[in-house]
């Protein structure tokens, strides 16, 4: 008998496993407008409001050997939004469907239709992930298997009676600047888990569907003058990246990275850019940008005459370790 790689690990709860919380935190400077004037008529006056600088904090919750063990065997339960009914299920009968497109079409809903029938204002308040921007939620939990599934809590299941609030905290980090709406929106790893693969569980609001191992963003530096440099950089929006026209063989995986780079993007305005093709180069070196913005297309040469795409492709080869 062949064991795959996913039997495996849900045979042995291998050590890989984590659970993650993420929330938004605020690291603005909490004095800042707190100055005070007082007017003449000896009322007192606020000079401004406190800075608003949010972040993304992940946290890792401590599994012990015996939590780890039986974590895979935890109940799930279905979400009651969906206008249908499934089964109970545990973690590890999730996990086991995960890139099977037919075991995953018996868990959850083939499509929204049943779901957006919701009023929108309804909807803005439901505790699922599915819904984005929603006010029902301020944190999400999310499990890990291995480097390629992983689970996310209040998505189509709820865990039954295992409260994953309730492990201690370890390591807790920033991972990405902007706000919790921001990342339910732009993060691969949510995004995942809301689509199963299917363009039918696309939410509206989210715009078009991308295939998770289509390119998100791709960077070229061409050659130059002899014995400049050149390189290719393609994310896909799993967040997989290579140093290649398809990023294969892939030199990573950090879906964390594109996810700031999409919000980073959009803050810059860059979906206001119009799409030019490049003067002739000669022995000029190019860098060219290509990637989807909600929906929108860039497409832009690096110039000079557009700071906000300079100060994103400088952005973007920082984070990726180009030589600019």
């Amino acid at each position: 008998m062949i064991l795959t790689a996913i039997t495996l690990a849900l045979l042995t709860a291998p050590n890989t496993m984590r659970v993650e919380l993420y929330r938004e935190v605020q690291r603005g400077d909490p004095n800042a407008g707190a100055n005070k004037h007082v007017a003449s008529d000896g009322k007192v006056y606020g000079m401004g409001k406190a800075e608003q600088r949010p972040f993304i904090q992940r946290c890792e919750l401590t599994l012990d050997d015996t939590a780890r063990a039986g974590l895979l065997q935890q109940k799930l339960t279905y979400m009651p939004y969906f206008r249908d009914s499934k089964p109970e299920i545990t973690l590890g009968t999730y996990f086991e469907a995960q890139g099977n497109a037919d075991k995953m079409r018996a868990l959850i809903p083939v499509s929204l239709e049943k779901y957006l029938e919701h009023p929108d204002a309804s909807r803005a308040n439901l505790d699922t992930v599915i819904e984005p921007g929603t006010q029902g939620l301020s944190s999400v939990t999310v499990v890990w298997l291995d480097g390629e599934h992983w689970y996310v809590d209040r998505a189509y299941y709820r865990f039954s009676s295992f409260d994953p609030g309730k492990l201690q905290r370890g390591a807790c980090e920033d991972v990405i600047e902007g706000s919790f709406e921001q990342f339910m929106r732009y993060s691969p790893i949510i995004n995942a888990r809301r689509t199963e693969g299917s363009p039918l569980r696309q939410h509206p609001k989210l715009g078009m569907y991308r295939d998770p191992k289509a390119p998100a963003l791709r960077l070229d530096k061409s050659a130059g003058m002899p014995g400049t440099k050149s390189w290719e950089l393609t994310v896909l929006n799993d967040g997989t990246y290579g140093y290649s026209r398809d990023a294969r063989p892939p030199a990573g995986f950090d879906p964390h990275r594109l996810t700031q780079l999409l919000i980073a993007a959009r803050r810059a305005g860059l979906t206001s850019l119009q799409s030019r093709p490049a003067p002739p180069a000669h022995d000029r070196s190019e860098t060219m940008l290509r990637m989807t913005i909600d929906d929108k297309l860039v497409n832009a040469t690096l110039s000079g005459d557009s700071p906000p795409l300079t100060d994103f492709i400088t952005k973007v080869i920082r984070a990726y370790g180009l030589d600019g």
